[in-house]
């Protein structure tokens, strides 16, 4: 797994239309992102996709630890509980 894997922050810019994985996407709201290479830059570039709102009640540092986490605990529990 490369570091710098998730991400959390403001978005700077967005194309019109601009949608992730919750909802419209606009400059200026709270995000966080996956499968970002080169996480630990100041600024990134992320797919659209992979994007999502920042829960309102998280620190950004919390909230960034949020995808990778859930995923794996995820795949970790695929077809263990039927």
């Amino acid at each position: 797994m490369p570091l710098g894997l998730e991400v959390s922050g403001l978005i700077a810019a967005a194309p019109p239309g601009a949608t992730g994985f919750t909802g419209p996407l606009n400059v200026g709201d709270e995000v966080v992102a996956i499968a970002v290479r080169g996480g630990y830059a100041e600024q990134v570039i992320a797919q659209g996709a992979t994007v999502g709102h920042k829960p309102a009640k998280l620190s950004f540092a919390q909230a960034a630890g949020l995808l990778a986490a859930g995923a794996t605990a995820t795949n970790g529990n695929q077809g263990r509980y039927r």
